[in-house]
């Protein structure tokens, strides 16, 4: 049997040495990880395949991709 349950989704703040942390042990997970984060060097150092938006947190508040498994 295959299960087709959406992966759930983390919305982070920041890729600063915690957001890295948490990106980095979530990596081998189903959670579809997205950083908020507008300071090119820090984005640099995260995972490949990291979703993230390069606005600052209230412009992603306000458009962010708000789901109910947000």
């Amino acid at each position: 049997m295959e299960s087709f349950v959406p992966s759930p989704r983390l919305v982070l703040f920041g890729a600063g040495h915690v957001g890295q942390a948490i990106t980095r042990v979530l990596e081998p997970t189903r959670f579809d990880v997205t950083v908020v984060e507008d300071r090119e060097e820090w984005v640099a150092a995260l995972p490949e395949g990291t979703t993230v938006y390069d606005l600052g947190w209230d412009m992603f508040m306000d458009d962010g991709p708000w789901g109910p498994d947000t």
